[in-house]
């Protein structure tokens, strides 16, 4: 989890808040919620494979914080 958190990110030490199994579009995935410095968090939808060299993206999003 770390190493795909890190290249994610793009940089080590990144805060993981969430990462949970699920489907998505019928495949099996991961769904990993990072924190960031600014008032937002950034929600992947990855391959459950993922790693430092290949991070599965399937979907991502950046949820703004009120």
């Amino acid at each position: 989890v770390r190493a795909c958190a890190s290249a994610l990110a793009g940089t080590a030490g990144v805060r993981v808040l969430v990462v949970d199994l699920a489907t998505y579009d019928g495949r099996p995935v991961a769904v990993v919620v990072l924190a960031r410095t600014d008032p937002a968090l950034d929600a992947w939808v990855v391959g459950r494979g993922c790693g430092a060299d290949d991070t599965q993206v399937v979907a991502y999003r950046q949820v703004r914080l009120p």
